[in-house]
């Protein structure tokens, strides 16, 4: 038994020669870039992806062993976590098919008639509107604000966590469409067609608006490779992967024509993907380049 506890002794003394643990404290600087978007499901035409980036400041907690053997090779291991804040840039584009595509219980501007049940002036119509193909794009930047845990071991790291994702501006915009509008008023079993003024008939224009987004919930995953530039600097490059948890639209079910009963003729269109009850789901998956400095 002494002899076992010897060998034992004496092989643990040559493998690791010096092991020191401290804390460490880096803030750094990213970058990231590839496939950025938002899914959704889309009956009224084809999603495609689009591609953004991330920029963002960071702030690393971690406890990190270094163990160097008897050649003089240095072994680094480090638990930690991450966070920080930063810009996320997501987009995302809908070819539209050519139909039609109803808006109901729109309220005319007719002053002459009151509705007693809604305690206000005006006529409820339906209006049926006839699109040629046309395209859409939508465009977010959220702030987002992580949350992961760190693993390193040699040159070699991988985090994974939770990402915060707050919208700072989420809008859309159509190219220039062709639509025709008609008002089928249920009441009268009676459609307008080409009374312009009331907005009504064929109509080409390209239209933009806003469109309202929850703060959402990403799962995130990054890992990859460090390099040090001395003592101070380092140099991560990976690859990250971003997964909405959470439906990032907020209001949903609106009707696509945006109407302004006190300026018919001034209707625009909202975006098809706030027509849809299904949730969109923000994703990101690309390259990432992050320079940190240990304080």
């Amino acid at each position: 038994m002494k002899k076992l506890i010897i060998i034992i002794l004496i092989t643990a003394a040559g493998n690791l020669h010096v092991v020191a643990q401290r804390s460490v404290r880096e803030f750094s600087i990213s970058s990231g870039g590839g496939m950025s978007t938002m899914l959704y499901k889309m009956p009224y035409g084809d999603r495609n992806v689009g591609y953004g980036g991330n920029i963002g400041l960071g702030y690393t907690f971690s406890r990190t062993i270094d163990r160097t053997n008897y050649t003089g090779k240095l072994f680094r291991k480090s638990w930690g976590l991450y966070t920080g804040f930063g810009l996320g840039f997501y987009n995302a584009k809908t070819n539209l098919r050519s139909q039609m595509i109803e808006s109901r219980d729109l309220i005319d501007g007719d002053r002459t008639y009151w509705d007693e049940k809604r305690n206000d002036y005006g006529e409820s119509f339906d209006f049926h509107t006839t699109f040629g193909e046309y395209e859409e794009l939508q465009k977010a930047v959220t702030l987002n604000i992580p949350v992961m845990a760190l693993y390193q071991y040699k040159m070699f790291y991988m985090m994974g966590g939770f990402k915060l994702d707050i919208p700072i501006s989420a809008k859309y915009s159509t190219d220039e469409m062709t639509l025709t509008n008609e008002a089928f008023y249920k009441s009268y079993d009676n459609k307008a067609k080409d009374q312009i003024f009331a907005g009504c008939g064929t109509f080409s224009q390209s239209y933009n608006g806003s469109l309202n987004f929850n703060p959402s919930l990403l799962l995130a995953l990054e890992t990859g490779m460090q390099w040090r530039l001395g003592t101070v600097y380092s140099m991560f490059v990976g690859v990250y992967f971003d997964y909405g948890l959470s439906n990032s639209l907020k209001d949903s079910q609106k009707t696509y024509i945006k109407y302004d009963r006190d300026n018919p003729r001034g209707f625009s269109t909202n975006s098809v993907v706030s027509l849809e009850t299904d949730p969109v789901k923000l994703m990101a998956v690309g390259l990432k380049l992050r320079l940190s400095m240990v304080k």
